[in-house]
């Protein structure tokens, strides 16, 4: 009897204790989560301007393709750049996008070429 009494306390302050623990975590990771909240709300008005036009980018898929030497462009933003890379790296041609939707006639020699334009990349033949 006395050792069935002295099971129950010791049952009633682990779980007790068990459940100031949980407490005590969910409190910690909250705090947490919250200030890692706000650093991420801290940015500078030309931070938080670069973030809207990556996002502006991101929902209107930036379109690149060439035909017969002549590379189109549509849903990229007005003055960002593109830049053509041969397959060694080297930069062939750089330029600045004048229209949502441009053209531009490049004269390269037949090869293989990357194009990039804000954060997307395109592998082209010319022929």
């Amino acid at each position: 009897m006395f050792l069935r009494k002295l099971e129950l306390i010791f049952a009633e302050k682990v779980s007790k204790t068990y459940g100031m623990k949980h407490l005590i975590l969910f409190i910690f990771f909250t705090m947490i989560l919250s200030l890692g909240g706000a650093a991420a709300q801290s940015q500078t008005p030309k931070e938080a301007q670069n973030q809207a036009q990556k996002d502006a980018q991101k929902e209107t898929e930036i379109s690149v393709s060439v035909t017969s030497n002549r590379l189109y462009i549509f849903n990229a933003v007005q003055g960002s750049e593109f830049v053509i890379k041969n397959m060694l790296g080297e930069k062939v041609i750089k330029g600045t996008i004048k229209n949502e939707k441009d053209t531009y006639d490049l004269n390269l020699n037949s090869g293989f070429y990357i194009i990039q334009v804000g954060d997307v990349l395109k592998r082209v033949i010319i022929k």
